[in-house]
């Protein structure tokens, strides 16, 4: 990467705010690799602590398999459950190995990232600020919904250590023993002093850590994302002002104003791609980790498909009309009670079905089509 000059805060767009980045050091990081093309101390400290947390922790619910008693439910409550430290462990490597990548997309935060001419440079500041401080208040939210979620799943812990040890099926249904953060398993006696402490101890570090951090890096990627569509918007701002004067006046080469000036949008809107495209490249590993999360959400709905998908059709199916009057009762109390079929749920609310599915990857395609339409 060529040396670039740091970035400063008289040169972000006003109202965008860059605080977050500084509270976790992203702004200092981003600048020093810019300045000197090298990694610092700080990134280097979060990918190792990162890795330091996530991968032992993934690796053991792996090997767990090996060591405790597991059915198909607890199997799939053990894999959901390295789903977040999967992610987290992705979004550090992202940043480190492709931190050449961020810190030139780091460029479209810039006020006069495109020329702007004089005379539409208010108008253009109304729009750069009113973009800015929509993508503050997504950004703030993802901090807020993270940190409450951290706060009640540290104090309000719901894993039991008895079920994960030693019982296999419905976890509610085992209330003995001590609750802890995360459904992991460990080489180690979990449900005996001290190691117990230390595990909620590490979960909790784990957890908070992670998840602020986490929170940061994607509000990260998308102000990018939000400050490439300012810049967008910006062109489109100049285009539509495009007017064709009565008295079209010609240089010496024949070309006129109006030409000269769309020639220039022409060149922004070729500088304005290649930074589209960069940012797709550094989006794609994201993209395909989602997929992949999201197919794993799928074989965990099958148990609503294996258990009871058709049993309320069978039960119709036979001769219970037919029969008495307390048979056909029998009969259509087990019908209503075959609809609400064994699944799991998340927070305790939400059943992980394929109609949950369907629902997150119709919400993912709005979302990618409002994107995709924004950029456009």
């Amino acid at each position: 990467m060529n040396q670039q000059a740091p970035i400063t805060d008289s040169e972000a767009i006003e109202g965008l705010n860059i605080k977050y980045l500084k509270f976790f050091g992203l702004w200092k990081i981003i600048n020093d690799y810019r300045i000197t093309g090298k990694r610092n101390i700080m990134l280097k400290v979060q990918l190792v602590v990162g890795l330091m947390f996530t991968v032992p922790y993934v690796v053991f619910q792996y090997i767990s398999f090996f060591f405790i008693d597991v059915d198909v439910e607890k199997m799939a409550f053990l894999t959901l459950h390295t789903l977040p430290g999967t992610q987290m462990c992705c979004e550090i490597l992202l940043i480190y190995f492709r931190i050449d990548s961020e810190c030139r997309l780091f460029n479209l935060i810039k006020k006069d990232f495109i020329y702007i001419p004089e005379n539409k440079r208010d108008l253009a500041g109304r729009i750069l600020t009113k973009i800015g401080k929509n993508s503050n208040i997504l950004c703030i939210g993802v901090f807020l919904v993270n940190l409450i979620t951290l706060i009640f799943a540290v104090n309000f812990p719901v894993a039991s250590v008895d079920y994960i040890l030693y019982h296999t099926g419905n976890m509610d249904a085992v209330t003995t023993g001590r609750k802890k953060i995360f459904g992991g398993w460990y080489p180690l006696p979990m449900d005996k002093t001290p190691y117990y402490e230390i595990i909620y101890f590490f979960e909790a570090a784990f957890h908070l850590w992670a998840g602020m951090l986490l929170a940061a890096y994607i509000s990260l990627f998308y102000q990018v994302l939000m400050c490439l569509y300012a810049q967008f918007s910006i062109l489109s701002l100049r285009l539509s002002s495009l007017k064709v004067e009565k008295e079209n006046s010609q240089d010496i080469n024949g070309d006129s104003k109006i030409y000269k000036e769309l020639y220039m949008i022409i060149k922004e809107h070729k500088k304005l791609l290649s930074y589209s495209n960069e940012l797709r490249s550094v989006y794609n590993p994201l993209v395909t980790m989602v997929l992949g999360i999201g197919i794993i959400i799928l074989i965990a709905s099958v148990f609503r498909s294996l258990f009871s998908s058709d049993l309320h059709f069978a039960i119709y199916s036979s001769d219970w009309y037919k029969a008495g009057t307390k048979f056909r009762k029998a009969a259509q109390m087990m019908m209503i009670r075959s609809k609400k079929g064994v699944t799991l749920t998340a927070l305790k609310m939400y059943p992980i079905s394929l109609e949950t599915l369907m629902s997150i990857f119709q919400f993912t395609y709005t979302t990618s089509a409002l994107m995709s339409s924004m950029i456009e």
